[in-house]
């Protein structure tokens, strides 16, 4: 069953490029299966710099009941390897992802 979130991951940069990095090996990429990871963005999932090019999500979204910890389940898989968010040139002042209300909720 597949959740509505109310909360979206927003994703703002000034110059170059920025990506959403999901690392997974080959055996994971060719062969479906479960749920390992899932989330709306909800209480408990938060930003936390890395360094001046990248951010990470971590904490457990708590609107699922299971796989639901950025790190444990989808980190913490062994067919995943790692998570981030990563900035192409610029400053922490250029770029910046933040979690927010999702904004189609307030639309009329």
């Amino acid at each position: 069953m597949r959740k509505l979130g109310k909360r979206v991951i927003q994703l703002c940069s000034s110059l170059g490029m920025l990506s959403l990095v999901i690392s997974v090996t080959t055996a994971f990429a060719a062969t479906p299966g479960s749920v390992i990871f899932q989330s709306g963005f909800e209480g408990g999932s938060t930003i936390s710099q890395l360094n001046a090019q990248k951010d990470d999500i971590t904490g457990t979204d708590t609107s699922y009941s299971t796989s639901n910890n950025w790190v444990a389940d989808l980190e913490g898989n062994a067919q995943i390897g790692n998570f981030e968010i990563q900035y192409e040139g610029g400053t922490m002042t250029d770029r910046y992802a933040k979690i927010i209300a999702d904004p189609s909720l307030f639309k009329q």
